[in-house]
Formats: C-alpha cells, sequence, structure tokens
C-alpha cells in the first residue's frame, strides 16, 4: 500500500527509482529512506479511524475489508515512520531487522550453494533463455547480486536498514529465491525492439554498474506506475489479512445472507478471532462487491488444495462467459508436472471439474498459457524442474447433467480414497515416486 500512495503522490513520475527501492531494495539509501519514513507519517496522520481513512484521498483507491486489516496496516505505518530522533526505538529496529536479514542470508546460502543462482528466472527471459543463460554464465547474476548486496542497484552500500522487510513473525524470514526483476519481463533486455518501443530499456540509468536486465524490469516499472496514476480513479484495491479460504467462506455468506457478520469463520489457522466485514462496504447499502469477473489464485493450491481453492471461489465467480478462475501450480504431486496436473482434483480432472460446476478450458481447447521448453531446454528443464502448469476455468455450460447413482457413489468414494491417501499403511511406499507434498485435506472438511 505505501508502494501504491507513493506512485499516486508522484504526480511528475521522478521518484520513480526511489519507490522501486522502497519497494524492493532490503537496504535504502538515505533519499529513499526519508522518502519512505515520510509517507508512512502521512499515512498514519490520515488513519486515525477507518472512516477518517475511507474519506481521504487515498481511501479513494486504497480500502479495507476489515477493522482488524485496517489496524493492523496502521501498525505497520507506524513502524515504518521511526526517526532517527527516536533514539533507542530506531536503534532497535535496525538491529532486529539486521538480524532478520542475516538469517534469510544464511537460509540462502544454504539453499543455491550448487550452482548459486536460482533458475527459474529461465522463465521470465523466454524465448530469449539462451541469452540468458549466457548472461549469467559471464557473470551478469541479479540474483546474487541482490543477495550480496541487499539491494538492486547502485554499488555503494546502502545506510538503513528497509523496515518494510520486517517478518510479522519470528521465524518468517524473505524467501531464498526472492529476485525482484523475475517479476518483470526479461526477454525484453535481449529482443532487438524498435525505437519507439516503450519497453525498450533505456540506455543509462543512474547507477553506471545497472544490468541490461535491471534496465529493461526499471523502464517497465516506471511504465506501469504512470499507467496506474493515470488509471487511479477507476481503481479500488481492497486488502483483508486472513487465510484465503475463509475470506471466500465470508464473502460468499455475505453474497447470500447480505450480511458482513455471523459467519463464525476465523481468520486464520490457530486463531479465534473472527472475520468481520466493515459493515459499511459490506452491509445491507455497501458497494464492495462479492463476485468477480477474474479470481487470480496465484499458486495457493500448491499449499491449500485445488479442491479447497476452487470449491471457495467458484461461488464467488460471476456467471458471465468471460469470467474466470485462474489457478497455477508451481509444486506438482508427481515427478511429471503434466500428469500432476491431470491429478490435481484427485480424480478424472473433467469429471471432477464438472461436479464443481466448472470446466478447465486447456482441456477441451487444446492449448496452454504455460511456456514449456523446446527439444534445446530438455537436460537443463529436467535438472531445474522450472514447471508452472496454469489452468483457466470457467462456468460449465452445462445445464442439466445425470449420473447413474451407483457410479457417482463410485467416483466420488475414489475420489475421496485419493484425497487422504496418505492416510493409507501404503502411503509410505507412495512416497518414493511421488513428491512430498502436506496434507490439505482433513475429514471434517468433507
Amino acid at each position: 500500500m505505501i508502494a501504491y500512495t507513493l506512485i499516486v503522490d508522484d504526480v511528475s513520475g521522478v521518484q520513480s527509482q526511489h519507490i522501486w527501492s522502497i519497494y524492493y531494495d532490503v537496504r535504502l539509501k538515505v533519499d529513499a529512506f526519508l522518502l519512505l519514513q515520510s509517507q508512512a507519517q502521512k499515512l498514519v496522520k490520515s488513519a486515525n479511524t477507518i472512516d477518517a481513512w475511507n474519506d481521504s484521498c487515498y481511501g479513494q483507491y486504497v480500502r479495507f475489508c476489515d477493522l482488524s486489516t485496517f489496524k493492523k496496516v496502521t501498525d505497520s505505518w507506524t513502524y515504518y515512520a521511526i526517526t532517527q530522533s527516536e533514539g533507542k526505538k530506531f536503534h532497535d529496529q535496525q538491529q532486529s531487522l539486521k538480524k532478520q536479514w542475516q538469517t534469510a542470508e544464511q537460509h540462502q546460502k544454504e539453499m543455491t550453494k550448487t550452482s548459486g543462482i536460482v533458475a527459474t528466472g529461465v522463465r521470465s527471459a523466454a524465448p530469449f533463455f539462451l541469452d540468458w543463460m549466457d548472461y549469467m554464465d559471464k557473470g551478469g547474476n541479479p540474483h546474487r547480486a541482490y543477495w550480496t548486496q541487499g539491494m538492486t542497484q547502485g554499488s555503494r552500500p546502502a545506510t538503513y536498514m528497509n523496515p518494510m522487510f520486517r517478518g510479522l513473525y519470528g521465524t518468517l524470514i524473505l524467501h531464498y529465491g526472492t529476485d525482484p526483476l523475475l517479476g518483470f519481463h526479461q526477454s525484453t533486455a535481449y529482443a532487438n525492439l524498435s525505437h519507439t518501443s516503450p519497453l525498450k530499456p533505456a540506455e543509462a540509468r543512474a547507477s553506471d554498474s545497472a544490468s541490461r536486465n535491471l534496465n529493461a524490469a526499471l523502464t517497465q516499472f516506471e511504465a506501469w506506475t504512470k499507467a496506474f496514476r493515470f488509471m487511479r480513479k477507476q481503481i479500488v484495491l481492497r486488502f483483508s489479512h486472513s487465510d484465503a479460504i475463509a475470506l471466500c467462506s465470508v464473502l460468499q455468506h455475505r453474497k447470500d445472507e447480505f450480511a458482513a457478520s455471523g459467519t463464525h469463520c476465523y481468520r486464520k489457522t490457530w486463531s479465534y478471532q473472527p472475520i468481520e466485514l466493515d459493515t459499511k462496504e459490506y452491509g445491507p447499502q455497501g458497494t464492495a462487491p462479492t463476485v468477480f469477473d477474474v479470481i487470480d489464485t496465484s499458486n495457493l493450491v500448491d499449499h491449500l488444495g485445488s479442491l479447497n481453492m476452487l470449491s471457495a471461489t467458484v461461488a464467488l465467480l460471476a456467471k458471465q462467459g468471460s469470467s474466470v478462475i485462474r489457478t497455477e501450480m508451481l509444486v506438482p504431486k508427481e515427478e511429471d508436472g503434466s500428469i500432476s496436473a491431470k491429478a490435481m482434483l484427485c480424480g478424472n480432472l473433467p469429471d471432477v471439474a464438472l461436479l464443481l460446476g466448472l470446466r478447465p478450458v486447456h482441456f477441451y481447447s487444446e492449448a496452454s498459457g504455460t511456456w514449456t521448453t523446446d527439444d534445446v531446454m530438455t537436460n537443463f528443464a529436467k535438472t531445474l524442474n522450472p514447471s508452472r502448469n496454469i489452468i483457466v476455468w470457467r462456468h460449465t455450460n452445462a445445464v442439466k447433467f445425470a449420473f447413474k447413482p451407483k457410479e457417482l457413489a463410485r467416483f466420488v468414494y475414489n475420489v475421496y480414497l485419493e484425497m487422504f491417501r496418505n492416510e493409507k499403511l501404503s502411503a509410505v511406499s507412495l512416497k518414493r515416486s511421488r513428491r512430498s507434498v502436506p496434507m490439505m485435506y482433513t475429514p471434517e472438511r468433507v
């Protein structure tokens, strides 16, 4: 949220590199650090109450689904706003951040000690992955540089630790594969683009050591921030700090019962705090949406289970021909990612999807939005496993369909057995051929 408000406030677009640094760099130079503190102080002043926030200039495009989320966010803003004048409080903040970063650095070294790179970045460079590999071989490794310096640009060491990277829990640290450049199309760094192309990387930056990949990412970031400022009056971002499935259940209750409370869904695992939506936003007179044209679940199916995720989101999908749910699988259950995608619903994919009222578009169109390697990359891909199975789901067009009772019972029972295969005595032998995955289903949910 800090980044969104900074982008809108930067009317002339002169602070793009500072905003980039605040959002992505673990260590900050003085100018970026002071900008972060100043912005956090402005947001805290606008957030005395949730109503005051909604009436502020920022509340026009940044909203909160519930009061608890609002309080947690304002607490974080207060933490970001701590200045050197606060003495010990500031010193303790910086020391805590340094300790967390050192722990993350150590974990990153252990996880990447074999190759020294996180090669899933090859996806962001497609179809110029060979150029990307050549660039890496010649020492242009932005991932290594990021984890060495704690920043993406500049050779001089930064002075301050970025408080936006504080872990909310003691054991929570930055993921070892974090590389800010992977969120951008790095292929533009190698493609022969026209001089008039808005994605053509700038030839020179403030930092003499900026890599071609960084130049490409910064160019795209600046184009994105400009577009966001232009469209801000048509955008409303709503935030909730809660379990994804629990939030879906609460939104479904609001849609069906026109009530913002009374669902008794707890905010997260091991918590007894219920999710109580803001009554002004989600009450009878509220305007907050409860159905959506696009629901992007990222790779939550890896952690929450495909059946859980689809069952929770299908009720929130608008009944339009263009409405879609997008799922992504980064950690396949099987050694072969394509086989794992077919088995993701614990049964025949189109049949289980039909029972959920969905149809996987790629299954019928035989088209995929997922990049797959060619012959040149086959061995490299097998070694690094850059699997990324994406499935787009739409509402089924079937008005009525029928099953024979015994066949349906047998089919559902087999799905049940597959869901709880880890509870079988033979599960030990299955682990030899399947990846170790967390248990995502419990009998209470069935």
